[in-house]
């Protein structure tokens, strides 16, 4: 298992070695070293990934950019952080990241304020055909006038909980937003019942479900306890099998990934059964998932699959989801 992790990381890194993917996944590549190197609990792995992960924040300082757009600059805040934790230190950067973000941004940015509403089922993407960044609100593009792509109310809740958990570890604006974020999980129940598909409502809501237990573990650096989740784990079992059905390795990864956080697990035949699987589909490129695939997913889905198979370290004494009501 372990020749499978380094080679699955050396895949990860050799996407990272193509700026264009460098440039526009940076937050994600970074993260990944940075997440490795703080929660496993293998010692050389760990220092591997710090060196691995150093090199490539060395490479990502040389074409920093603060940017204007608000989602972007989100993205290049926790990229920053991550190269920072992985020892490649720019202070003058990122004070003036920090600058630029206001609460009215991230506010913007999430499409809505979750400390006065739950995520909202009405808001739109960005567009798909020019890339421009909308209103969340908006029905058309005002680039290019093509119709924009409804979002779900789970990928609203997943895309609030991610941003505002980082500015809340990070102790920056908008991380207050985090709390009430997670509070919203009573409106979000109960979770659709049909067959999970891809990109439908049902695989959506697990996804969501699965960052909800990232943000709870601080990514991993702790178990969580299962009072209060019941729900969210029994719909975790469900996504598992749904998920290795039909070939989804990335929502399978990240299940497997949840469900070992639990401080309670009994799911050990499910869990032992579903990292088997993985192993046996690692392709020779080092990388998990379709090689058909974008990039950015193939570099996703390696990624959830190593964070299933490998072990942590635990290191901060569980939680429960009442420690953040």
């Amino acid at each position: 298992m372990r020749q499978q992790i380094l080679k699955g990381i050396e895949f990860v890194e050799s996407f990272s070695r193509k700026q264009t993917y460098l440039k526009a996944y940076a937050a994600d590549f970074l993260f990944f070293f940075i997440h490795i190197a703080n929660s496993t609990d293998d010692h050389e792995l760990g220092q591997l990934a710090l060196l691995k992960g150093g090199k490539v924040a060395q490479r990502w300082r040389k074409f920093q950019t603060v940017p204007r757009k608000t989602t972007a600059l989100i993205h290049t805040i926790i990229a920053e952080q991550a190269a920072h934790d992985l020892g490649c230190i720019d202070l003058e950067f990122r004070e003036r990241l920090h600058n630029k973000l206001t609460l009215d941004r991230v506010i913007e940015m999430l499409g809505f304020d979750p400390s006065k509403q739950a995520p909202p089922a009405d808001l739109t993407d960005d567009c798909q055909h020019c890339n421009y960044e909308n209103v969340r609100s908006r029905v058309f593009c005002i680039s290019c006038r093509k119709k924009l792509d409804k979002l779900s109310r789970y990928d609203v809740w997943l895309n609030a909980i991610v941003v505002t958990h980082h500015l809340n570890i990070h102790q920056m604006v908008g991380g207050h937003l985090f709390k009430p974020t997670l509070k919203w999980m009573d409106k979000m129940r109960p979770y659709p019942t049909e067959n999970i598909s891809l990109q439908d409502e049902a695989w959506e809501a697990a996804y969501a479900i699965t960052h909800v237990i990232y943000a709870l573990t601080n990514y991993s650096l702790r178990q969580v306890k299962p009072t209060g989740l019941k729900t969210e784990f029994a719909y975790l079992k469900k996504a598992c099998r749904q998920a290795r059905a039909c070939g989804d390795l990335d929502l399978l990864g990240e299940c497997i990934d949840g469900l070992r956080s639990s401080s309670q697990s009994s799911d050990l035949a499910l869990i032992d059964s579903s990292i088997s699987y993985m192993l046996g589909c690692q392709n020779s490129d080092g990388s998990w998932g379709d090689i058909k695939h974008p990039a950015h997913r193939r570099m996703h889905t390696t990624w959830t699959v190593i964070d299933a198979i490998r072990g942590y370290s635990w290191k901060e004494p569980p939680v429960s989801l009442n420690d953040f009501r």
